[in-house]
């Protein structure tokens, strides 16, 4: 699964630096393209997919204290990518149900029709190969809770999908790499610079300070009306 992965196997992972700006531009090189396919996978938009990932890198530049300190920078964005693709707010997008019913494919509209939650194992655990643990840390669920839904996940996959239906059992988790690597090739992510992205959330967090010290000058001017009335 190449077209998933972060970076080729032949190559280490180039190792993070301590300068922020330097930092975050390695990780975004590395990571961006590899989770809007992922992102792809669970959405069936590549729309929804790009703004994950944009979303998501946002959030890491305007917490990198906390991120580039993390165990896993990798892992954290990538858990904001997919919470971001698999919001349920995205439902109510004026054109969710367009985009979900032109989803391609005999695997993708299977996949997308799939509860969230198996979505994420399914990607997680069949796909990328995490372990149950790892995956499971991801889902923030139980290693019980998360055995189950990938096994229920590859019953309804198996049941739905004729590819899978027709592979012998202990084959069906290489036949459904090859059909998501297949899936994934119709997507090709946006080139977004990191620098575009950084200044994006330097903007959000600008925002969100000038909306809180707005909030406490109005509940400031409040509490003083409020006094000089009594």
């Amino acid at each position: 699964m190449t077209v998933l992965t972060d970076h080729p196997a032949s190559q280490p992972p180039p190792q993070e630096t301590p300068e922020p700006v330097a930092g975050f531009d390695a990780l975004y090189a590395r990571h961006a393209a590899s989770l809007s396919r992922q992102s792809y996978l669970l959405t069936g938009s590549g729309l929804l997919a790009d703004r994950a990932v944009g979303w998501a890198f946002r959030r890491a530049w305007e917490q990198w204290s906390d991120v580039s300190a993390h165990g896993d920078p990798g892992g954290w964005v990538r858990a904001a990518a997919y919470d971001y693709a698999l919001s349920p707010w995205h439902t109510f997008s004026p054109g969710h149900r367009r985009r979900t019913a032109e989803v391609p494919g005999e695997l993708l509209p299977v996949m997308v029709g799939l509860p969230p939650a198996y979505r994420r194992v399914v990607l997680l655990h069949e796909v990328m190969g995490l372990d149950l643990v790892r995956t499971a840390l991801e889902c923030e669920a139980t290693i019980g809770a998360t055995e189950r839904r990938a096994a229920h996940a590859r019953e309804l996959l198996a049941a739905r999908v004729p590819a899978l239906t027709a592979a012998e059992p202990d084959r069906r988790r290489d036949v459904l790499r090859e059909l998501m690597a297949e899936a994934v090739a119709r997507h090709t992510p946006a080139t977004v610079p990191p620098e575009a992205v950084r200044k994006a959330g330097e903007r959000s967090t600008r925002q969100r300070t000038l909306a809180g010290l707005g909030g406490s000058a109005a509940t400031a001017g409040a509490l003083v009306a409020a006094a000089l009335l009594h």
